[in-house]
């Protein structure tokens, strides 16, 4: 009889299960807080979050939208790391782990709810229910409940897929949970949207005060108001309920308002940074250009279909004067383009740079064909012509000159100290300089100073 007493007294609690973007069901256990009172206490009071936020992880003491981060089919799944998710967080209702209490129930059958820990006495917010009898388990960890409705839905948590680290592939998460049988609260408003009372009755308020008093006194008499709106009677204006407070409440009154407009403050810079982290302006225009990359994307499907080159579609919407100065631009762009790493002295880049060189020397025509001058050279003969001597010193000048005039993208410093034996040395130098100096700043610095270990 004192058994079936104290399991009448022991508090049952709730978990509406979400499996995925889908509602799963309820799971409801019975507390032992009969045996296991500070235990029992503890999972209690996450479950209705009544707690508040905890010492060490500064988060909501709550299983409300917690995850089963750990599920091993055949063996248990755990729960309750409300700050990591990942089983390495969690805070118990009295400021970080809590002692085992005691060892009084066993790991027998499906259901059994437990405590996870980590070692002796370090039991926090997380859990385990057992899909089957654990007795290794037994006098390890403190058995504080069972479930008692819906095995149905813990065999379907046992049977989701899971990956190496038995991580469920599919979330499964505490949508909703709480005491059974409580009455619940009105929700609560959130952080930035809380307004607090500033302690004097505003106008409207008042309005709505004498309207509740009207609809009563139109109750009691049985008569009904002839308009839907009542007059608002004369009360003390904003400056005499000012004047009518003590130095203390005004004093309160005043760090209301700034915490309120300090809330309101807050607000429109959350909804900013939410416009601003949304694209805004920018975030319409890439969308304006993922719809113009989808129509391509579609105008190119038709033409594959059609059997025409897909690459035909960015001329379809260009005038012929557009697409001519579009292609001169990309010729010219081609012709110019600059040779990079290892081509810069392959067969290629030569034969460009004796064209470019070529340019410089005299042309003339034979036969309609461009070649080049009868007299630039002469096969076999002693002396070139002196004209042609001086052109080719007038070129070596002009590229001595434009050499001259050319400066390295790095610039070198004469009086730097030197820390070189020879030109090639001095570049590699510079090298070693540019990849290491970042990292060995402080060791060069701890040698000039005498102060290295």
């Amino acid at each position: 009889l004192l058994r079936l007493g104290a399991m009448a007294s022991n508090p049952k609690v709730f978990f509406d299960i979400r499996i995925g973007n889908k509602d799963a069901g309820r799971l409801v256990f019975e507390l032992f807080a009969d045996s296991c009172p500070r235990t029992a206490e503890n999972f209690r009071c996450l479950c209705t979050g009544e707690k508040g936020y905890g010492v060490t992880t500064r988060k909501k003491l709550h299983f409300r939208h917690t995850v089963f981060h750990r599920v091993i089919k055949g063996f248990m799944a755990q729960g309750g790391d409300f700050s990591k998710s990942d089983g390495t967080g969690g805070e118990s209702i009295y400021g970080g782990t809590f002692n085992d209490e005691n060892f009084v129930h066993r790991h027998f059958g499906p259901g059994m709810l437990s405590m996870a820990n980590c070692g002796p006495h370090t039991n926090g917010s997380q859990f385990f229910i057992t899909f089957r009898s654990t007795p290794h388990l037994n006098d390890k960890h403190v058995v504080f409940g069972r479930l008692v409705e819906n095995m149905e839905l813990l065999r379907r948590i046992e049977s989701i897929s899971t990956n190496k680290d038995d991580c469920p592939l599919t979330d499964i998460a505490v949508s909703e949970c709480g005491e059974v049988n409580e009455k619940a609260p009105p929700a609560p408003k959130e952080d930035n949207d809380e307004e607090i009372d500033l302690g004097i009755d505003s106008d409207e308020d008042e309005d709505e005060e004498q309207e509740d008093e009207e609809d009563q006194l139109t109750s009691s008499s049985g008569s009904k108001p002839k308009s839907g709106k009542r007059e608002a009677k004369p009360g003390l204006s904003f400056e005499e309920k000012l004047k009518s407070m003590t130095p203390m409440q005004r004093k309160l009154f005043e760090l209301r308002q700034k915490l309120n407009a300090g809330r309101k403050a807050n607000r429109v810079s959350a909804q900013e940074e939410q416009k601003r982290f949304s694209g805004g302006e920018k975030g319409k225009a890439k969308e304006k250009n993922i719809e113009k990359w989808k129509e391509y994307e579609a105008k190119k499907k038709e033409l594959e279909a059609a059997g025409l080159d897909p690459n035909d579609f960015v001329c379809l919407n260009d005038t012929a004067g557009a697409h001519e100065k579009a292609e001169k631009k990309r010729k010219k762009k081609e012709k110019n383009k600059a040779p990079f790493g290892w081509n810069v002295f392959n067969q290629d880049s030569l034969y460009r740079a004796y064209k470019k060189r070529l340019t410089h020397v005299p042309k003339g025509t034979q036969n309609g064909d461009e070649v080049r001058d009868e007299q630039s050279l002469k096969w076999g003969s002693d002396r070139p012509p002196e004209h042609m001597i001086d052109h080719m010193v007038s070129e070596l000048e002009e590229t001595h000159k434009r050499r001259s005039k050319f400066k390295r993208r790095r610039q070198h410093y004469a009086g730097k100290d030197i820390d070189y034996i020879n030109e090639r040395n001095r570049v590699f130098n510079q090298k070693i300089k540019r990849a290491y100096d970042p990292y060995t700043v402080e060791i060069r610095q701890n040698l000039e100073r005498g102060t290295a270990l």
